[in-house]
């Protein structure tokens, strides 16, 4: 079944995704991804889809991917991280172990020291477990390797913050930030079956602290609360 689209973020007179035509992805032979942003620079942005560990994963799988998630028909955007229906769950059940990727970090002092430089301020606790329901930029800190822009598939489980923002990929335990728009010549990885250039979302930051998610219960079809933290 399809999923229905969201409804209007919280606080917000605009839709759900926004149209950001700035952003346009050509995949003919060489594949091509073009943005804008006050700072765009050069890098080659790699697509992970559900359950893919990438190059250099911080710890083995903490979380639960849904594949073959249909995103919602919405043009591509900078969505803020509290609009309604932005995130999903499946059932009642956490997508992500907060306590193994913490217990994981805790037994590799090196890779415990390593995440908290790429993660910032805090631990894992306080975040919140969900699912990605459209197909979203970030930038991804793997171990012992310099940060790069990738594309999480829709389906992806992560934590994100109080103000809605991926922190955390839960099928590696690696830190995510919020995604620069890049200009690159060349996309690594293999296209998913539901993926669409015109689709991809920019999560930005709520104004203000969130108590509680909207989310799509992807078992139920309907939006239902989901406490943060």
């Amino acid at each position: 079944m399809a999923l229905s689209a969201p409804a209007r973020p919280k606080g917000s007179g605009s839709a759900f995704l926004l149209a950001f035509s700035a952003l346009a992805l050509v995949l003919a032979g060489a594949a091509f991804w073009a943005g804008l942003s006050p700072s765009s620079s050069s890098a080659d942005v790699r697509l992970e889809g559900t359950s893919d560990p990438g190059p250099n994963p911080f710890v083995p799988a903490v979380g639960r991917d849904r594949a073959g998630m249909l995103p919602p028909a919405n043009p591509a955007g900078h969505v803020p991280g509290d609009a309604e229906g932005l995130y999903a769950r499946a059932g009642t059940a956490a997508s992500c172990d907060v306590a193994a990727l913490t217990a994981a970090l805790q037994a590799d002092p090196a890779r415990a020291s390593a995440w908290a430089d790429s993660h910032g301020a805090g631990g894992p606790d306080g975040l919140t477990a969900v699912l990605l329901r459209s197909d979203t930029a970030v930038t991804e800190h793997g171990f012992g390797t310099a940060a790069y822009p990738a594309v999480l598939q829709a389906g992806t489980a992560v934590l994100v913050d109080d103000r809605g923002e991926p922190r955390v990929k839960c099928a590696n335990g690696d830190p995510l930030s919020a995604a620069d728009v890049v200009v690159a010549t060349e996309v690594t990885g293999t296209p998913w079956q539901f993926f669409r250039p015109a689709q991809v979302i920019y999560v930005d930051p709520a104004a203000d602290a969130v108590t509680d998610f909207t989310v799509l219960d992807v078992e139920g079809g309907e939006l239902v609360p989901l406490t943060a933290g």
